[in-house]
């Protein structure tokens, strides 16, 4: 596997590559639209300016920011897992493992209030959980002010 869609709405899309040149699995972000208004390249590059060198379990790094293919792009450390909102799409979550997440998205949350970052964009698209690992990443910084 080298490339693969990961997500895609009207804004933007998420691509895999498990073969980057940071020798692990990274998620490439671009915008689609070629020449997006000046505050979505705002929304875009504010998550990169808001995550870049922070050090916090449950945020995954950046790595870059640019153009990909003359599209905006930010690349990430890819964060195993599924969404939360797939999780619960079919049938509810088993109290225990709610409980886990909740807790995980509390921690991360109070870590990153005390560097005086507030997301602004919790739910459960942004929030996903490895249940191989148990651990949990909070994603999608874009609106976020530090």
């Amino acid at each position: 596997m080298s490339e693969v869609l990961i997500f895609e709405s009207k804004n933007s899309k998420i691509i895999r590559n498990d073969n980057s040149e940071w020798g692990v699995p990274v998620v490439t972000k671009m915008l689609n639209q070629e020449y997006p208004s000046p505050k979505s390249i705002r929304h875009f590059y504010n998550e990169y300016e808001i995550t870049k060198g922070l050090e916090v379990p449950g945020v995954r790094k950046v790595l870059r920011m640019g153009k990909i293919q003359n599209r905006h792009a930010l690349v990430f450390e890819y964060a195993p897992g599924t969404p939360v909102k797939k999780l619960v799409a079919d049938s509810p979550m088993p109290i225990g493992a709610f409980l886990r997440i909740a807790v995980e998205v509390a921690r991360i949350l109070g870590d990153i209030h005390k560097l005086n970052i507030i997301h602004k964009d919790v739910n459960s698209q942004n929030i996903v959980f490895d249940e191989a690992t148990q651990t949990v990443t909070l994603l999608d910084f874009g609106i976020s002010t530090a």
